[in-house]
């Protein structure tokens, strides 16, 4: 499989986010390396873990980032990340329970929800809080 890699077509211009994501594919890309080169599971979890974290640390940000903008999507937008966050803690507890491998199927799943979140919904995000004069802000 192709490594995930972090390119200008994931930027939106809001430099919070842009270097979430980034961090993000980071995540990935490090799974995928690990599953390229056949890691033991606590490696492999503990990275799992790191990326259902920063995850959720990244929804929450965009969330409230979106909700004080007023962002007239937000409701679709938060239902989007809770979906993902229960997959993706259901992958982790079945992989834990030693029910599950993190599999090439698994990545490009994670790449292809990412890469299309990215490029469609948090690019509309993106547009909006620039129309509203929204570039950056630090979220308390």
């Amino acid at each position: 499989m192709k490594s995930f890699k972090w390119g200008p077509l994931f930027e939106l211009g809001i430099p919070s986010i842009d270097s979430q994501h980034q961090v993000l594919v980071e995540c990935i890309a490090k799974l995928q390396e690990c599953q390229d080169l056949d890691c033991s599971d606590s490696n492999t979890n503990q990275l799992f873990q790191i990326l259902v974290d920063y995850t959720t640390f990244h929804f929450d940000y965009e969330e409230k980032l979106a909700e004080d903008a007023g962002y007239p999507m937000n409701k679709e937008h938060q239902l989007q990340h809770r979906v993902l966050k229960e997959q993706v803690l259901s992958f982790q507890r079945r992989f834990e329970e030693g029910e599950f491998k993190v599999t090439v199927e698994l990545l490009k799943f994670l790449v292809s929800w990412l890469s299309d979140h990215i490029l469609k919904e948090d690019r509309h995000l993106a547009e909006f809080l620039s129309c509203q004069d929204i570039i950056d802000v630090e979220i308390a």
